[in-house]
């Protein structure tokens, strides 16, 4: 639940639109709502700004289902990481307006489309093995209400293909470098050190 829904909600009461029971009804799951199998916290964008994320590997899915049913009550955007399209099923069944993205195996329900970032997020991947890990860093930023701009296999052969991308990445307020050729780099280094 959002600082805004509290508001709401406390506006409502006051104005007589909602009575106390119905008040109260609205805030029982605060801060969190036990499902039996899961504690689903309602209060973490109001403690920390955003809602949390689902974590769907190792889960059902009906527990994922479960979940963003019990999520779907507020106002704010769902994400669900590390999903599978069965788990997507099932979600789509509580939440038809849900959005599968199988290359960032994210399940996604986009209620606020509102920018709230400061500029663009450049997301870079090294390589082609590495767009999977960067298309779930652009969905998540996306939900998070970020202007995302991503860039693919772009270190790995060589540092000319990255440069020649300079407009983008200086107009970047955030670079957000997955691996790959920092990490051949860095490892390449710490051998070269090892062995000297």
């Amino acid at each position: 639940m959002t600082e805004d829904e509290i508001r709401q909600i406390l506006r409502d009461h006051r104005a007589g639109v909602l009575s106390d029971d119905g008040a109260l009804e609205r805030l029982r799951n605060l801060p969190f709502e036990d499902l039996g199998f899961a504690n689903v916290d309602h209060h973490r964008s109001l403690r920390q700004g955003f809602p949390e994320a689902v974590f769907g590997a190792g889960k059902t899915p009906q527990q994922v289902a479960r979940i963003v049913e019990s999520l779907a009550k507020n106002t704010h955007n769902i994400l669900v990481t590390r999903a599978t399209a069965e788990q997507y099923a099932h979600v789509r069944e509580i939440a038809p307006a849900a959005e599968f993205h199988a290359s960032a195996r994210t399940i996604v329900v986009m209620k606020d489309q509102t920018i709230r970032g400061k500029g663009t997020v450049l997301v870079i991947s090294a390589g082609t093995s590495d767009v999977a890990v960067a298309e779930e860093a652009v969905v998540t930023l996306k939900v998070l209400g970020n202007t995302v701009d991503p860039l693919y296999d772009v270190g790995v052969a060589g540092l000319h293909r990255l440069l020649d991308r300079r407009d983008r990445l200086t107009s970047a307020r955030v670079i957000i470098v997955l691996p790959g050729w920092r990490v051949h780099c860095r490892a390449w280094s710490v051998d070269w050190f090892r062995h000297r």
